[in-house]
């Protein structure tokens, strides 16, 4: 059971209409592999759940068979968090689907208003097919901008559905409006778990491959582990994180300070980097180990593994 000292991790899944979020949440709900996840969604109506994953359905909510509970929003969403952050069994994830005409950054701020939340990450899918549509829609187009600049991860949905020129023009029309260079492409939402949660792991654990873990839209992305000592300064490795090549998607590990006995998660997502100390058990080994995850033919991993022990 988690305590009540460690907060519930907040993800927020935005997009406009039709982008693929449900498709998305459906993905990460039949492969959550064992983690305990409360999902609050405005509509269950377009949530095609597999019934051999579901052990109870009401009306309010459908419980699944592997931990994950699903429950409706509706215009209480203050109402739903203190009433999750209160009970007795936490889950380790709340994963709220902002609607598509919302934006998902302001969701984000509503949850963090109660201490008993931790922003893990925004979730913002597009339509590839249809996005430079909606960007110059004279309606709705700024909203779909404020949605794409929320994010922490990008994700370029149905990318199935254009051509290699189509996909190169719409992935520069989304890194001048997002400012980011990261982003992801998928189909059907598929996407590897290990990209969309940032999870504690023991120093030294080395995650299988995304090569075999992935689903075929994410098949080159793979990940390996830098292992070290004591970093000398907080500031630095924060510095140098952010400095990370583009082709790292993701990176995370639990590492240690010199002159400072108490560990700390590092977690990065797109241009985004926490460093925030954390509870480990008395007989872990005091080592540092930061895994980092990205796109196997044009990762450097000596070039990083040099600009992560420069921080040591």
């Amino acid at each position: 059971m988690i305590s009540s000292a460690q907060p519930i991790k907040l993800i927020v899944i935005g997009g406009y209409l039709g982008s693929g979020k449900t498709s998305l949440l459906n993905h990460i709900l039949t492969h959550s592999r064992g983690k305990r996840i409360t999902v609050l969604v405005n509509d269950f109506g377009q949530i095609n759940i597999d019934a051999a994953l579901i052990a109870r359905r009401t009306q309010e909510v459908i419980a699944l068979a592997n931990g994950c509970i699903c429950c409706t929003i509706g215009g209480e969403l203050a109402t739903a968090l203190i009433r999750l952050g209160t009970a007795t069994a936490r889950p380790e994830y709340l994963i709220i689907e902002s609607s598509g005409v919302s934006n998902p950054g302001k969701i984000a701020q509503i949850g963090l208003l109660d201490k008993t939340y931790e922003l893990d990450s925004i979730v913002v899918t597009v339509d590839a097919e249809r996005i430079d549509q909606h960007l110059q829609d004279p309606y709705v187009g700024d909203m779909v901008a404020q949605q794409i600049r929320a994010a922490h991860l990008l994700l370029i949905n149905k990318i199935d559905l254009i051509d290699s020129a189509t996909k190169q023009k719409r992935i520069g029309l989304l890194k001048t409006v997002s400012g980011r260079q990261r982003l992801i492409e998928t189909v059907n939402g598929a996407i590897a778990p290990e990209l969309f949660f940032s999870p504690d792991f023991a120093p030294g654990a080395r995650p299988e491959p995304f090569s075999r873990l992935a689903d075929k839209p994410l098949s080159r992305v793979a990940s390996f582990s830098v292992t070290t000592g004591d970093f000398p300064d907080k500031a630095q490795l924060e510095r140098n994180l952010k400095s990370l090549p583009n082709e790292v998607l993701r990176a995370k590990g639990i590492v240690y300070f010199a002159a400072d006995p108490r560990a700390f998660s590092v977690q990065v997502v797109g241009h985004r980097v926490a460093i925030k100390p954390v509870a480990v058990g008395a007989d872990m080994a005091r080592v540092s180990v930061l895994v980092f995850i990205g796109l196997q033919e044009t990762m450097d991993q000596s070039g990083i593994e040099s600009l992560i022990r420069h921080c040591d």
